[in-house]
Parts: C-alpha cells; structure tokens; sequence
C-alpha cells in the first residue's frame, strides 16, 4: 500500500517580498501547512522558498518557470475566492469560530 501525504494549506495569502533571483520587490503567494511551515512563490519568476530561506528546487525542463507562476497565479485566486465566501483558509485552527451558546 502506497500512501502520499500531500496536505493542504491552512493559511495562505498574497504578501510583498523582495525576491532573491528577480532582484526586486514582488508579490509572492504565502502559504502555510501544518508540519511543513510556510513556501512562499514569487508570482513573477516561479521560484519558491520556505520559511528558512532555502530555495526548492527547479525541475529540468522547458517552461517550467511559466508553469510555476500560472500555478501559483491559480493557487492565490482560488484562496482569495475561498476567503471572499467565507471559507476556512485564511484562519488558524479555532479562529473565527464561535460556538452557539444553549
């Protein structure tokens, strides 16, 4: 039996940073999952980074770089919609939850 862990965000949302490889300020989409921290993806060049400063790694092969940033682009919009309607992701576990009082 094969099992592949791959858990979803539990935070995520846009924040500005200075990009290490496009040498300017950009717009990286942060997201946040329990046991792995936080990856944070420049919405520019596609690159990638966790919350240690270290780079993930770039895969070998043709227009991996524009894949990454649609990816990302994709990522961002779905939590931002998520976060308009209301939704879990945006919140720790337990915040902005009340319980009915009886």
């Amino acid at each position: 039996m094969i099992h592949i862990q791959n858990p979803q965000p539990d935070i995520c949302k846009a924040k500005t940073f200075h990009c290490p490889n496009c040498q300017k300020r950009r717009r990286f989409l942060a997201e946040h999952t329990e046991w792995y921290g936080w990856k944070f993806t420049c919405l520019t060049c596609g690159d990638a980074w966790d919350d240690m400063g270290d780079r993930f790694g770039r895969p070998f092969q043709r227009g991996w770089r524009e894949a990454a940033v649609a990816d990302a682009r994709k990522r961002l919009k779905l939590c931002l919609e998520h976060k308009a309607r209301g939704g879990g992701i945006g919140r720790k576990h337990g915040q902005g939850t009340r319980r009915q009082s009886r």
